[in-house]
């Protein structure tokens, strides 16, 4: 991830959002609306284009309201007070990146490939929670799995060695992003070795040597930036 930062502050252009175009259907939170409903919420929605590796909102930073990725795929990120980078989650299109209604970001997140995002304002969205019970199920339904996945990720960063973690996080990436191929699940996002290493809390060094060493025992198979896993039983066994 480059170091560009594009917040809705001054990246532009933006549009309005035309929901019924959308093609993400019930996976967004917005989708539990009456087509009556849909109006005037998209008066207030703005879509803000990201290319790849840009920031879409950073850590500590103003929260401007409720983010919603539409297109493409993103991370979402904490820096330490060392700097070091801690990847929380890989999201796809209809991912509610942001439904915190705090006054700033308590992490960041940045596109993993070309993304289009929808910014509801923080009055609109607050106005919003407040009228439309689905829509605050739905939210709150989010971000208590959110809370799930950061307390599994953190009962295996206390439990399990670096081998067990990446073998849990291959597993966890295989529900979400695995494609049946011939020779096993592909996961289906361009994923470097740093990345990994951020989401098990490694170096990409010793990342890469539990990577060979996976793929000496015929488990994964490493293609570009892809993985490729041969033998989710063994994987398992692992993690």
């Amino acid at each position: 991830m480059n170091k560009k930062e594009s917040t809705v502050g001054h990246r532009l252009p933006m549009r309005k959002t035309v929901c019924r175009e959308c093609s993400v259907g019930s996976a967004c939170i917005f989708s539990d609306l009456d087509e009556e409903e849909f109006p005037q919420l998209t008066k207030s929605m703005r879509q803000i284009h990201y290319t790849v590796g840009e920031t879409i909102f950073h850590q500590g930073g103003p929260l401007f309201g409720c983010y919603v990725l539409c297109r493409g795929k993103a991370v979402v990120y904490s820096r330490g007070s060392t700097g070091k980078r801690v990847l929380f989650r890989v999201c796809r299109a209809g991912t509610l990146l942001e439904g915190s209604i705090l006054e700033t970001h308590a992490c960041s997140a940045g596109s993993l490939e070309a993304s289009t995002v929808t910014l509801v304002p923080r009055a609109d969205y607050m106005d919003l929670l407040l009228k439309k019970p689905r829509v605050s199920l739905r939210v709150i339904r989010s971000l208590s799995e959110d809370r799930e996945r950061l307390a599994g990720r953190l009962t295996a960063f206390s439990c399990k060695r670096i081998m067990g973690r990446l073998a849990k996080t291959l597993l966890d990436l295989a529900k979400e992003y695995g494609i049946e191929v011939e020779e096993g699940l592909l996961l289906d996002i361009p994923f470097s070795q740093q990345a990994l290493a951020d989401m098990i809390g490694s170096s990409r060094q010793t990342t890469s040597q539990c990577l060979a060493t996976l793929a000496k025992r015929h488990v994964v198979k490493i293609r570009k930036k892809k993985v490729l896993i041969t033998d989710v039983e063994k994987l398992k066994q692992l993690g």
